[in-house]
């Protein structure tokens, strides 16, 4: 999630020029007018569904057309959609809430677990969950795939919820000091599941880590790791980690603010992961992504190397991963 400020200065980052990527990259969508995109899920189909901070609109992009629709509107007073995760096959769970731009927070009491069934012929939204009162800063949402469990951060509290798609029950799974915010900065922000683990990270802290998934879909505390830390300055606002996605290597591509993508190797069982630039941008990192904020890979033959990012920007950008 991005504040604000980071939307203004994104808006003006449009204008620089002189690209460079390491890896190539192409932008296969702009919104006209410029509506941040803060999540996406890939169908198995290939279509990228993305989420704004300011729209209950879920939308839908055809890849390889740059078409743009709109899939469903989430009700119950949702004015923002954040989270996107597939628990079964064309099931996703949406972290639906109403967005007080002003705080750039969550309205307290209105955070709400949907689950977006697309299996028909006609999208269907139902109202699974709802989040304490206290909850106003739900972010990344990752799912178990195969099941109804799905886990959801609260960048606010340092918490991770876990819910169940069935019955619509709402635990904690896991509350941490490697979770929690720093003054007015993120906590724990893009979770993943991979197997038994998920790894998350923690914008405030400038954390990349993991957390083991116990039998029962349990958390515990001790089992959390840190894989890697921020580079190039301490978090801020303008520079912070936000959502990630895996590979089928089992490496991790960070979103990181203002403009780059960040990638994480396992390094022989070692804690601390072997980190490099996988995008970067030129000094002022708007050159290829105006504020990356999550990312995902393709699903069909054609672009399972693809990884594409949305941006605070209103941007789709394709990154072709297969040379790495």
């Amino acid at each position: 999630m991005a504040s604000t400020l980071m939307r203004a200065l994104a808006i003006l980052g449009l204008a620089v020029s002189s690209a460079f990527a390491s890896l190539p990259t192409t932008t296969i969508y702009q919104s006209p007018a410029m509506l941040p995109f803060e999540n996406i899920a890939v169908r198995a189909s290939g279509e990228l569904l993305l989420t704004s901070v300011y729209s209950p609109v879920l939308y839908s992009l055809d890849a390889s057309s740059g078409t743009l629709t709109d899939v469903i509107t989430i009700g119950g007073g949702a004015t923002s959609l954040l989270g996107i995760s597939e628990f079964s096959a064309d099931n996703f769970a949406v972290v639906a809430a109403e967005f007080n731009a002003t705080t750039d927070t969550e309205v307290g009491g209105t955070v709400a677990i949907w689950h977006v069934c697309l299996t028909g012929s006609t999208p269907v939204a139902t109202n699974i969950a709802s989040l304490p009162s206290s909850v106003i800063g739900a972010n990344g949402l990752s799912a178990i795939f195969g099941s109804s469990t799905v886990f959801v951060a609260d960048s606010g509290s340092g918490t991770i919820f876990t819910i169940d798609m069935s019955s619509g029950a709402v635990a904690v799974g896991v509350q941490a000091a490697a979770l929690e915010p720093v003054g007015q900065l993120l906590g724990v922000n893009g979770l993943k599941v991979s197997e038994s683990t998920i790894y998350f990270t923690n914008s405030a802290q400038g954390t990349f880590g993991s957390i083991d998934i116990l039998p029962g879909a349990t958390l515990n505390a001790s089992s959390i790791t840190t894989l890697g830390t921020l580079e190039d300055g301490a978090p801020s606002a303008q520079h912070l980690f936000d959502d990630l996605a895996l590979d089928t290597e089992g490496r991790a591509w960070v979103a990181v603010h203002p403009g780059s993508i960040s990638l994480f190797t396992p390094n022989d069982d070692q804690a601390d992961w072997v980190q490099t630039d996988a995008i970067v941008g030129d000094t002022d990192d708007y050159d290829v992504f105006v504020v990356p904020t999550s990312c995902a890979f393709g699903r069909t033959p054609s672009d399972a190397t693809t990884l594409y990012v949305t941006t605070d920007g209103g941007q789709v950008v394709a990154v072709d991963t297969s040379g790495v």
